[in-house]
């Protein structure tokens, strides 16, 4: 049950990934189940990785900001 109401918070929410690790307690023994359930894993997957070339990747546009950090109290406080 527990599983399934962890499930149900990673799939309804865009950032919180796709494994499951579970930490099972029992009475003398801790049990460690790290990737208890796993979802939207890669079927195929290039072992060392992807290269691009750089001639072949254009960049269209370039922006950049000034940022200015302030220090100070914050806009709100959270609990």
């Amino acid at each position: 049950m527990v599983v399934a109401a962890i499930e149900a918070g990673i799939y309804h929410d865009l950032g919180s990934g796709n494994s499951l690790d579970v930490l099972l307690i029992k009475k003398g023994k801790i049990e460690y189940m790290r990737n208890y359930k796993k979802d939207n894993f890669k079927i195929f997957s290039k072992p060392d990785g992807y290269k691009f070339r750089a001639e072949r990747c254009i960049v269209l546009e370039e922006v950049k900001h000034s940022i200015k950090e302030e220090s100070g109290e914050q806009p709100m406080e959270l609990c």
